[in-house]
């Protein structure tokens, strides 16, 4: 009698199997099995970007069976106003600091595996960055970049202590070690809910912020490979300054800047597109128009996007129509934004990239 084996199986088979594993690692494992397996997992991947780029509607699934695993000691607590990314070469989002509900500023470090679904406390070495809330972190391939942010001491504004940064931490994923590159005194103002991303995983780029007495309207750029820290000359007309705004890296040479809050019109909603030359040394600032800003969140500030593909998803608070509270009534997808309500109450809200059709 012929043994029969997993290669033996239909296509049909196959791809079911495979639309079960997470994209994060297992789904890229098993597509270096054979050329088989390649060529129908990549025909999954189409499928599911396609019934993404459609989908009218989006659910909620709580984590909650793995994320206080008996294997640790500890587990993360409650959290507001923290840095966290996403680091591509071990599958993991990197989480740091924050702030308690009664305003004690947190220095400890947590990762959370995309694959397995599971929270971890990273046992950090080296110089640990002071406790802080609202600064960034950013991943650049082995390292994790880490600066800014404030604290505050006590919720008494008698009392009240309130210490802004603007040092530079770098975190060698490896060695789970943290370096300081900068001190406080190393040349950039002291900021914190500003906006920083990373273009060709070289340059950062750092806008906005608040230094607590007033709000940064200048750009920053650090370039990793030399450490020269200086500021961008921008041409057009750019944001007024901000904090609290969403920077997102679209390509290269493009960074996006959206909404934020300041003193001239308060909250903000708008948003900016910056386009450094070849040679990441100066920039122009372009306002892309927005067709539809009636469906956007309706506080655009202190609200981080995340980018999907050519879309930046937002979580906010849904809009109401009346005194009820009654939901109002979302669109469909369309080219220039979409909104996808969810059984929780919760909106998500998710603006298309749209920068080369305004160009044109």
């Amino acid at each position: 009698m012929n043994e029969k084996g997993i290669d033996d199986l239909p296509q049909t088979v196959l791809e079911h199997i495979f639309f079960l594993l997470r994209p994060y690692g297992s789904l890229n494992s098993a597509r270096q099995v054979n050329s088989r397996w390649r060529r129908i997992i990549d025909g999954s991947v189409r499928y599911m970007k396609r019934r993404y780029s459609s989908c009218k509607d989006f659910s909620w699934n709580e984590i909650t069976e793995k994320l206080h695993n008996h294997r640790y000691t500890s587990y993360i607590s409650e959290r507001g106003c923290h840095a966290a990314c996403y680091s591509k070469s071990d599958n993991v989002m990197y989480m740091f600091g924050g702030s308690t509900s009664k305003y004690s500023p947190l220095s400890d470090m947590w990762k959370f595996n995309m694959e397995s679904l599971e929270w971890q406390r990273v046992d950090q070495k080296g110089v640990i960055p002071s406790p802080r809330s609202l600064c960034t972190l950013l991943d650049a391939g082995e390292i994790l970049i880490l600066f800014g942010g404030y604290a505050k001491s006590s919720m008494n504004p008698i009392n009240q202590h309130v210490q802004f940064f603007g040092d530079l931490y770098y975190f060698i994923k490896p060695e789970q070690k943290w370096e300081q590159i900068r001190s406080d005194d190393f040349g950039l103002p002291k900021l914190a809910s500003h906006g920083a991303s990373m273009l060709q995983n070289r340059w950062m780029i750092i806008t906005g912020g608040s230094s607590g007495e007033d709000f940064n309207g200048d750009v920053y750029i650090l370039d990793l490979n030399t450490q020269i820290l200086s500021s961008v000359k921008c041409t057009g007309e750019g944001p007024s300054p901000r904090h609290g705004h969403c920077q997102i890296t679209v390509d290269d040479h493009n960074v996006l800047i959206i909404g934020g809050a300041g003193v001239i019109k308060g909250a903000y909603s708008d948003v900016f597109l910056l386009t450094f030359d070849k040679n990441i040394e100066k920039a122009k600032w372009k306002e892309i128009k927005v067709n539809n800003t009636e469906f956007w969140p309706p506080h655009f500030w202190g609200i981080r996007g995340c980018r999907v593909d050519n879309r930046v998803v937002f979580l906010s608070r849904p809009h109401f129509v009346n005194q009820d509270k009654t939901f109002q009534k979302r669109p469909v997808l369309t080219a220039a934004s979409s909104i996808a309500s969810s059984s929780s109450g919760q909106s998500s809200y998710l603006l298309q990239i749209l920068h080369k059709t305004e160009e044109q």
